[in-house]
């Protein structure tokens, strides 16, 4: 939520339970001024032991236990520099490995019209390794990488490349870069796997106007 709170909807009940709060708990939480101390969760997933992974965009990647509700923090920061915009985040199932996207070196999320307008090629794939706590970079340069998702077959990355209107693919194999669909019909927001377990899921953040260049 926008005040940093994580909130669970039961089924059956149309109102939300808060669970926890990744931030500090402030009267001006929920403004962008107090993002940066409140916190502001957008990528959520379930990893395979059945925690909440958490992409907190302001404050780092953490960990939930929705048994207990504790919180645990895991990383904000690579190769010596904070990440501001972090994203979103997806599982290797084979070894619990989780890559991240980290939108923007130069701007937070309370200017992300200007980051996705840009288009600076200063976002990174970070890699954080759950059994050494370790963070690397994977993949740099890249203009504004968001929605993130494994392969079906775990060979390889894909994340949405908003500004671009186009998702990447990264083979862990060869460790090449290529084009996995182009000129959408508009900007990748999120992206997940279908139940069908063969097609993939964007979400459009907004339509491009016709034709696409």
């Amino acid at each position: 939520m926008a005040d940093g709170w994580i909130a669970r909807l039961r089924r059956g009940s149309a109102e939300p339970e808060r669970v926890i709060q990744t931030g500090e708990d402030l009267p001006c939480c929920g403004t962008e001024a107090c993002e940066h101390r409140c916190g502001r969760p957008l990528g959520l997933r379930f990893d395979r032991e059945g925690a909440l992974l958490v992409t907190d965009t302001a404050l780092g990647l953490f960990k939930l236990n929705v048994e207990t509700n504790e919180l645990t923090f895991l990383m904000h920061s690579a190769a010596g520099r904070r990440s501001l915009l972090l994203d979103d985040v997806t599982e290797r199932q084979e070894d619990g490995m989780l890559f991240v996207t980290d939108s923007s070196a130069s701007l937070p999320r309370t200017q992300v019209m200007f980051v996705a307008l840009a288009a600076n090629p200063d976002g990174r794939i970070l890699q954080y390794n759950p059994q050494t706590n370790e963070t690397t970079i994977l993949i740099d340069h890249r203009p504004f990488p968001n929605g993130i998702q494994m392969s079906f077959d775990g060979k390889s990355l894909l994340w949405c490349e908003t500004p671009r209107a186009r998702i990447m693919q990264y083979n862990f194999e060869t460790q090449q870069i290529s084009v996995f669909a182009d000129n959408l019909p508009g900007l990748p927001d999120n992206l997940r796997p279908s139940q069908r377990g063969d097609t993939y899921l964007v979400g459009l953040a907004s339509k491009r106007a016709a034709p696409f260049s």
